[in-house]
């Protein structure tokens, strides 16, 4: 709040361990503050009463979970790309191709998405600053309207699972499709120990 970009660039290639990172590359909120009797949130611009620390933490809570929310919208925009990939192979040809290692793989990115959203993001609490304050809950409560918040965090739930569901698909044909190799492999041995015992019968 109230920093210039080389100061946040130094801070963000600092967090990042990377020298010389852009900002402008990364995704961002930015909000102008301003002050009034009352607390609105709209268009860009946040109308409070005063400038404290705790509001300074709410807001910039917000506004980080909101950066955050755009980075987790790209993964899984990306995850749901890749599906349909193997999603539109399966309908024109009735097959996919994905191994069972890729499809490992797979399952581990959406899970790991999964825990790192969990882990991450606090949308559904208030902060406890917040509890007790009935403008910083006003305050919190339409930040969160603003950005969309429990919206975009809904989509993204949404997302994931319907991911999910076409891996979960994915991975039930190819167990079926190796189930059936394994099938296959023990009757030509038993086919083959018989044609052996044959000639043996026979010599």
């Amino acid at each position: 709040m109230n920093c210039t970009n080389d100061l946040i660039n130094q801070i963000v290639s600092f967090l990042i361990n990377k020298e010389n990172s852009n900002i402008n590359n990364l995704p961002s909120e930015k909000y102008n503050i301003t002050f009034s009797d009352t607390i609105e949130v709209d268009f860009g611009t946040i109308q409070i009463k005063e400038l404290n620390d705790d509001v300074a933490h709410i807001i910039m809570l917000n506004l980080a979970q909101s950066v955050a929310l755009m980075n987790y919208v790209n993964k899984t925009s990306d995850l749901h790309d890749k599906t349909l990939v193997y999603s539109k192979q399966l309908e024109k040809t009735g097959s996919f191709k994905l191994s069972k290692i890729q499809m490992r793989k797979f399952i581990g990115k959406t899970l790991n998405l999964k825990n790192n959203i969990a882990e991450n993001l606090f949308v559904f609490d208030s902060p406890d600053v917040a509890w007790n304050n009935k403008d910083l809950s006003d305050l919190d409560y339409k930040l969160k309207d603003e950005l969309d918040i429990l919206k975009r965090h809904q989509g993204i739930e949404n997302s994931l699972n319907v991911i999910k569901e076409n891996l979960d698909l994915f991975n039930d044909i190819l167990q079926h499709k190796y189930s059936s190799m394994l099938e296959w492999i023990i009757i030509l041995l038993i086919l083959f120990e018989v044609v052996q015992v044959i000639i043996e019968k026979l010599i």
